[in-house]
């Protein structure tokens, strides 16, 4: 039967049994026969298949025995292996079919893989990074490691926030940023937020003129430059990534809160190369830079001068002996600090320690750039906006149910003042949030903010399932939930304090002083602190509610102030000035309209002067 199908040769096998009789009885095939013969067919092609993986098993283990390496010996070693050679067979083959498609494909996919990678810098050799993905977050992410970087922003924008507010009207309010520019915000605020206090302590214990430069990480201990008045310092690499070291050397001088006053002279570099153009004078060529650098030395002794440049000149090296500093990248000889590229990391030369560098990119640079720009603008605050919401009532009665308390520790009440609790912690901030974005809530939005990664379908759920349970039990059913896939609700009855705050500075700007200050001291004993105290809330200082609520509480203890003065009411000032230093505890200003108010002034008005 060689060379039969299997179906033929079975078919003339029973032919042929069916062709003999035993006896007066013919011999007939059951299906059962048929069966069983199929099985015996079965069972020796499984023991055939056994015995040949058996045999490639032995080879594949004395393989790996005489390839073993490090970290990839094994069986995982071997899947390896056996991965890369199917991945390349694959490749090859689909360029064959697809032609010049398929070689795109294959670039994108290596850029990709590129981007991904834990280390910042690539092997040398291996090429540059591409940029084309540089507004990303998850891009941006390495440039905010820098401590230096991120406080000095975040700082940067809390005086500009600050500056725009202090003589804004009422109605005025910081814009919001937009979905990309908030995922920039939160990540830049939350790095600021984990070391800032203990990083710049360190920092600013030492009185001296030296400049502390962070150049990068090993691993999470931070490794920086300690550069003295006259000394030079050389980054020590090719073009594509020592401009990325020297931009972010840039910011971080002109931005970080820890180094003593400094002029920077940026040569080879442009405005674009700034987050913050501040305390940056961009040189035509070297000359000027050094023309630069002398003029400022002359005017102010006792300031730090250093030069940035691109490329070194023989024009630099005068000025170290008038206390200037010189950042470059490749100096020939002389260098006091040198930089080093190796192969695989990057090692200060004088001490060999080993570390990746922080780095700022062309188009990180306009990312953060653009962010802060967007986070630092001023907006009139929409009339309409408070239409949904419930007014707040001071001598009769109320109309609202729930309150969430921001001006302070963040909680929420019922109007009977019982506490309304939820069993998830994000439940509460959730409702935080969706009670700061009545105008259009949006679960993207909601996720962004309360999420520092991309979180769960079924995570998101519980805790929205869990803020509806907590507010149907403090009897408000169906309270806050979706509208549909994207958009989010919360019920009109449910305000925040900052709300009460706004409406009553609003409101009180036309009314005679007595009925003013008896509004304001009502919103004003609302005030328990700082607004969002001990929640850490990123999002609320990355889209400016902090500030801004810090800004309607001064306001409206200055505007009680000054009924309470004109009034003589010693009480109220006594009132007023504790909401003060509840919300700055030994502040100055709210010290002395305590002092005011404890003296008096004959007993009976309070005197306008300190």
């Amino acid at each position: 039967m060689s060379g039969l199908s299997p179906q033929t040769s079975f078919e003339r096998l029973t032919a042929v049994a069916r062709s003999f009789s035993y006896g007066s009885m013919p011999l007939t095939v059951t299906p059962v026969v048929v069966l069983a013969l199929w099985l015996v067919v079965f069972v020796g092609m499984t023991r055939a298949t056994l015995t040949l993986f058996r045999f490639i098993g032995q080879t594949a283990r004395q393989w790996v025995v005489s390839h073993h390496s490090a970290g990839r010996g094994g069986v995982v070693g071997l899947t390896l292996v056996l991965l890369a050679t199917l991945l390349s067979h694959t490749r090859s083959s689909n360029n064959l079919v697809t032609g010049e498609v398929g070689h795109e494909s294959e670039s994108q996919q290596l850029g990709s893989d590129a981007g991904s990678r834990p280390s910042r810098y690539p092997e040398v050799g291996s090429g540059g990074r591409d940029h084309a993905d540089t507004r990303d977050v998850r891009r941006l992410l390495p440039a905010l490691t820098s401590t230096g970087l991120a406080v000095g922003l975040t700082g940067h924008i809390q005086r500009q926030r600050a500056e725009l507010l202090k003589d804004a009207p009422t109605s005025a309010t910081l814009r919001r940023p937009s979905a990309a520019t908030l995922s920039t915000a939160v990540a830049l605020f939350e790095r600021a937020r984990v070391n800032s206090e203990t990083l710049t302590q360190d920092h600013q214990s030492s009185r001296t003129r030296n400049l502390v430069i962070p150049l990068g990480a090993d691993h999470d201990q931070l490794v920086s430059l300690t550069v003295a008045p006259g000394e030079t310092v050389s980054i020590d690499s090719h073009a594509s990534e020592s401009d990325d070291v020297l931009r972010h050397i840039i910011n971080t001088l002109a931005l970080a809160p820890w180094n003593p006053p400094t002029s920077i002279i940026a040569h080879g570099f442009q405005r674009t190369d700034a987050v913050v153009d501040r305390s940056i004078v961009y040189a035509r060529d070297a000359e000027h830079a050094a023309r630069q650098a002398l003029d400022v030395r002359s005017r102010c002794r006792d300031r730090n001068v250093v030069i940035v440049t691109r490329e070194f000149s023989d024009a630099f090296a005068e000025l170290l002996s008038q206390g200037i500093m010189v950042i470059s990248s490749i100096i020939p000889s002389g260098a006091v600090h040198r930089v080093v590229r190796k192969p695989q990391f990057w090692e200060v030369g004088s001490t060999k320690q080993r570390f990746e560098p922080y780095g700022l990119s062309a188009g990180e640079t306009a990312t953060l750039n653009e962010a802060v720009q967007e986070m630092t603008q001023l907006i009139d605050f929409a009339t309409n906006y408070m239409r949904g919401v419930a007014p707040w009532q001071v001598t009769s009665g109320t109309s609202w149910h729930t309150m969430v308390r921001i001006l302070g520790p963040v909680h929420a009440v019922r109007h009977d003042q019982q506490e309304v609790t939820f069993r998830k912690s994000k439940s509460l901030e959730l409702l935080c949030w969706l009670a700061l974005h009545r105008e259009r809530p949006t679960v993207s939005g909601a996720r962004t903010a309360l999420w520092d990664l991309d979180v769960r379908d079924a995570t998101f759920h519980n805790v929205l399932s869990e803020l509806r349970r907590g507010l149907s039990a403090a009897g408000l059913s169906n309270a806050a939930g979706r509208v549909n896939r994207q958009r989010l609700f919360l019920d009109r009855r449910i305000i925040t304090d900052g709300e009460v705050l706004r409406n009553a500075l609003a409101s009180t700007e036309q009314m005679e002083a007595s009925q003013s200050l008896a509004e304001l001291r009502a919103a004003l004993s609302l005030v328990n602190g700082l607004p969002f105290m001990t929640s850490n809330y990123v999002w609320a200082d990355a889209e400016g509610f902090t500030s801004t609520l810090v800004w309607l509480t001064s306001s409206a203890v200055r505007r009680a102030a000054e009924h309470a003065t004109k009034l003589g009411d010693r009480e109220g000032m006594h009132d007023i000035a504790a909401a003060g230093l509840r919300l700055f505890p030994g502040e100055e200003e709210f010290l002395v309209m305590k002092s005011r108010a404890n003296a008096g002034c004959g007993g009976s008005r309070l005197s306008t002067t300190r």
